[in-house]
């Protein structure tokens, strides 16, 4: 790990250090963008938590730590381990940044597939959801209300006066 920042220290040195600064910057806006298979962790995990708090095996607090530990600290994990292989690749420096392309390229892959299956089953869900709900008929039209329980509203300016 020390090796890295001081290959990023030697870069912020040199004649290319803007350019590594704007590619550290791209870099940081596309982590936020770019889906990952860890949102797949934390969409399981968030499923797996809501169910357990709807049979009441856990607090609302222990659902949200949950929650919160399983968006930050997967993603961080991917990224870390997408680092770390980069790191221990060996070959020149285009090699190893084409070996990091091509990690976040596979995982964004898995995680645009993992986002619309999950998309799929929900549509799914919410068809048989809708098919099993009992319907209710309603015959002829519903009746009038009777004269004076019906409120009318008067707007002077700003101010609403309800009569009655």
């Amino acid at each position: 790990m020390k090796k890295i920042f001081e290959e990023i220290l030697k870069s912020s040195e040199g004649r290319h250090s803007d350019g590594v600064l704007y590619a550290g910057a791209v870099g940081i806006i596309l982590s936020d963008i770019i889906p990952t298979p860890a949102e797949a962790i934390f969409y399981y995990r968030e499923k797996v938590l809501k169910q357990k708090w709807e049979e009441g095996k856990i607090t609302p607090q222990q659902y949200y730590r949950g929650s919160y530990k399983s968006l930050h600290i997967a993603k961080s994990l991917w990224w870390i381990g997408v680092l770390g292989a980069m790191y221990f690749k060996k070959g020149t420096t285009q090699k190893k940044a084409m070996f990091g392309l091509a990690l976040v390229g596979g995982g964004a892959i898995a995680g645009i597939i993992y986002k619309s299956m999950r998309k799929d089953f929900d549509e799914v869900k919410a068809e048989v959801k809708a098919e099993l709900e009992p319907k209710q008929e309603f015959a002829g039209t519903t009746p009038k209300p009777k004269k004076g329980t019906t409120r009318k509203v008067l707007r002077r300016g700003n101010v609403l006066k309800f009569v009655a």
